[in-house]
């Protein structure tokens, strides 16, 4: 067996190299294209999920309805919040407000309008300088515009906050 040259070997190496950096390369544009897929769908699922929850609800609402059989009064049956321009620039952080001022705001469903209408007041002052912290930021919520009727509408105005050092 024959010892290869120190040529020879210098050529080897760089062609081990060259392997080598084009799976690393490989691998981290495999890595982009796959992590971008994955966001999209974990949006798509928490999106999903929400709604899922609001018909569980929505189903709920329905089947207690058809249970009593008293005379209805006009009553708030579900909350819409909606985000006015500019809208936070990360989705998870839109998403995950809706989720929590839909919880929070829970209370007004199955309540009256007269009495959802005597509220209004109250409902202002709990957006008044309203901050949630969201993973590793804050954000500030203001409400501008609450439309009452059997859908609360709120138009909120949401601003994320920068860190001070």
């Amino acid at each position: 067996m024959r010892i290869p040259s120190r040529q020879t070997y210098r050529q080897w190496i760089r062609y081990e190299m060259i392997f080598c950096l084009g799976m690393v390369l490989g691998a981290l544009i495999f890595l982009l294209f796959y992590g971008k897929e994955l966001d999209r769908l974990h949006l798509q699922l928490k999106a999903l999920e929400n709604e899922n929850q609001h018909y569980i609800n929505l189903n709920k609402k329905h089947e207690e309805q058809n249970k009593s059989n008293s005379p209805r009064k006009l009553t708030v049956e579900n909350i819409e919040i909606h985000l006015e321009e500019p809208k936070p620039d990360d989705k998870f952080i839109e998403l995950e407000l809706q989720k929590r001022i839909g919880q929070e705001m829970k209370f007004i469903e199955g309540k009256s309008l007269e009495s959802v209408n005597d509220l209004h007041l109250l409902i202002r002052q709990h957006f008044k300088e309203r901050t949630y912290r969201l993973g590793d930021r804050t954000v500030k919520v203001e409400l501008r515009t609450i439309t009452i009727y059997q859908t609360v509408h709120l138009y909120l105005f949401a601003k994320i906050e920068q860190p001070t050092p």
